[in-house]
């Protein structure tokens, strides 16, 4: 009994590294980062309804549909005029969709697509969001139909855990997208995901070191490779937590013998 109690809070309390890196990054940081990517592609950040449905007739916009054998909108969350998304997202939600659906059997749940900025503004006057327009580098990236967001409610450990390390791969190895997991904060049991244009071509999109930098695919093949960023290392703060709490219920378990 005793044995199974220490094993159960020496896994929970085992902190992963990737989880680390998609957690660790501070919510005006990370609007920053987004921002810049929107700011480099000169993505159009869409003001209200008249602007949604203009780029959707001019086809910048895609509808995305409600149901598929891979994944599905949650109809309370998303209303229907937003269920819109620029195409290069489309096609990492297809492949990311798929790939869990084979693994799992399981769809998975969109809770937010595009947004115009008025409907973002409300979300803030409401308290739902801190990300708001009228303050450079802190819009949603919501707005310009590059973002979604993918709930965790509901699955498995093993199922959260696959699409962290798949996110993080895609992240912080081959920096396709920006990942935020917002699991760990009351009333955001998703995966928050920016995704840039050139998402679907091979080369490196984000690079940091101090500020986010943005590299586009090299079309002319005499340019220099890009550098992959280093690879962050486990916070020493973190690591001393996970030791301490691995003393402490190891000790705890032989003391109650």
């Amino acid at each position: 009994m005793y044995l199974l109690l220490t094993l159960f809070f020496l896994l929970v309390f085992t902190v992963d590294v990737h989880a680390i890196s998609l957690r660790a990054r501070g919510d005006f940081q990370s609007l920053r980062e987004e921002n810049a990517i929107v700011d480099f592609y000169k993505l159009e950040r869409v003001e209200n309804d008249s602007q949604l449905e203009k780029l959707v007739n001019d086809g910048l916009l895609l509808p995305i549909p409600e149901e598929t054998r891979w994944f599905k909108i949650d109809t309370k969350e998303i209303a229907e005029h937003y269920r819109y998304a620029r195409p290069w997202v489309l096609d990492f939600l297809y492949y990311i969709s798929e790939k869990y659906f084979k693994k799992f059997g399981k769809k998975l749940r969109l809770t937010s697509l595009t947004r115009t900025i008025e409907h973002q503004e409300d979300l803030v006057k409401r308290k739902k969001s801190i990300a708001t327009c009228t303050i450079p580098g802190r819009c949603s990236p919501h707005v310009t139909g590059t973002s979604l967001d993918i709930s965790m409610l509901g699955m498995l450990f093993e199922e959260y855990k696959w699409l962290l390390d798949e996110l993080t791969a895609l992240y912080l190895k081959e920096r396709k997208i920006h990942a935020i997991d917002e699991g760990y904060r009351v009333g955001r049991n998703h995966f928050h995901i920016v995704v840039a244009p050139s998402y679907p071509e091979s080369s490196p999109i984000i690079q940091p070191p101090e500020n986010i930098v943005i590299i586009k695919k090299q079309q002319n093949q005499q340019q220099k490779k890009v550098q992959p960023p280093p690879k962050k290392k486990p916070r020493k703060g973190v690591l001393r937590i996970v030791f301490v709490y691995r003393i402490f219920f190891l000790s705890l378990f032989f003391l109650l013998r």
